[in-house]
């Protein structure tokens, strides 16, 4: 069934990956400086600081979460998208 082009469908997904690490590590500064730009923004100070906090937890699972998702649209390749289901 399709092309059967699997060792493109691997290509892709390791530079899907690399695009995926390269915005993360682009973006993992303003992610830890978010209370600073909200501040500047003129919102309130305590406020700013737990909004950074939260985003500062967040950032792990906003990376692993985007890496998951390359890794089901590789499954989609070959229609195996119910594996994500079984874990």
């Amino acid at each position: 069934m399709g092309a059967q082009q699997y060792e493109l469908c691997g290509v892709i997904r390791w530079r899907a990956r690399y695009v995926v690490i390269a915005s993360f590590i682009v973006l993992s500064p303003i992610f830890l400086k978010a209370g600073v730009f909200f501040i500047a923004m003129g919102l309130d100070e305590s406020t700013s600081r737990q909004a950074e906090l939260y985003l500062q937890s967040q950032m792990p699972a906003v990376f692993i979460l985007g890496l998951l998702d390359v890794d089901r649209n590789f499954l989609a390749c070959f229609n195996r998208t119910d594996i994500a289901m079984y874990c």
